[in-house]
């Protein structure tokens, strides 16, 4: 698949998981990874939204991402960013797709690839506003994948939202003895982490996001398959958590065979 950014075509192409947590690890992309969103204090009964929203219903924008990483690869293998060959690399890929700055790319790129919104589920969370307060914290995975052009030798790395979650934090019980009814009645609530596949919207956001996922799954088999053992039985664990999700967005993004077709 290619894209064309600034009259010139890149290349998309997938990117191996020990490349794709260095690429996270960055301080400015893990911003957009978790995100504080909204914070209720049960004493005032009210709530604020912590970052910009749209709407009565709060919904957020889920940003996409382009960053420019070289790799250095330090002692034992381990992959970190070389901050200044990456910032020439920044500095040569706006100047050769036309661009004054960053922001200017991302916008095109949302005209390609959709910029994604989330509603806030604030009524998943709604039961513990009478007896407690807490922080709901926002969880972005992204796919992300190489844009390359061999001839200009020019690289950069786009991150498209694929799916979303929430997670509250109690940071202070106002009625214990309610709190802990609710709880008992509940068990659930102590920690619901509601999780979205983001819709595609576009061919293009599709195209990408299946390329990345595709990779992230094959990287994932042989671990899979080390777990599953002999039986081919799952047991629950993060690994087989993050399969799972991960097969639903691929299903979420496969479309039925007779669309295919």
């Amino acid at each position: 698949m290619k894209i064309t950014l600034g009259k010139i075509e890149f290349t998309v192409a997938p990117v191996e998981s020990g490349l794709r947590e260095a690429l996270l690890a960055d301080p400015i992309m893990a911003q957009g990874v978790w995100r504080d969103v909204y914070r209720w204090d049960a004493a005032a009964q009210t709530g604020q939204v912590l970052v910009p929203a749209q709407g009565k219903d709060a919904a957020v924008p889920l940003g996409n991402g382009l960053s420019f990483f070289i790799p250095r690869v330090g002692a034992g293998g381990v992959v970190t960013k070389n901050d200044g060959a990456s910032a020439r690399m920044a500095a040569r890929f706006l100047d050769a797709v036309g661009a004054r700055q960053i922001l200017d790319v991302i916008t095109a790129i949302n005209r390609l690839v959709n910029l994604p919104y989330k509603s806030l589920p604030l009524d998943t969370f709604a039961p513990v506003n009478a007896a407690a307060s807490y922080l709901l914290r926002m969880h972005v995975d992204y796919g992300i994948v190489q844009l390359r052009d061999a001839g200009r030798n020019l690289t950069a790395y786009l991150f498209l939202p694929g799916q979303v979650a929430f997670h509250h934090e109690i940071t202070a019980i106002t009625d214990a003895p309610a709190y802990e009814a609710l709880i008992a009645a509940t068990p659930a609530l102590t920690a619901p982490q509601p999780a979205f596949v983001v819709p595609p919207r576009t061919e293009a956001n599709l195209a990408i996001r299946r390329i990345a996922l595709g990779r992230r799954l094959e990287d994932m088999r042989p671990v899979i398959e080390r777990l599953a053992g002999p039986e081919g039985k799952l047991a629950d664990g993060p690994e087989a958590r993050s399969f799972a999700r991960l097969v639903s967005e691929w299903r979420a993004l496969t479309p039925p065979a007779k669309t295919r077709a």
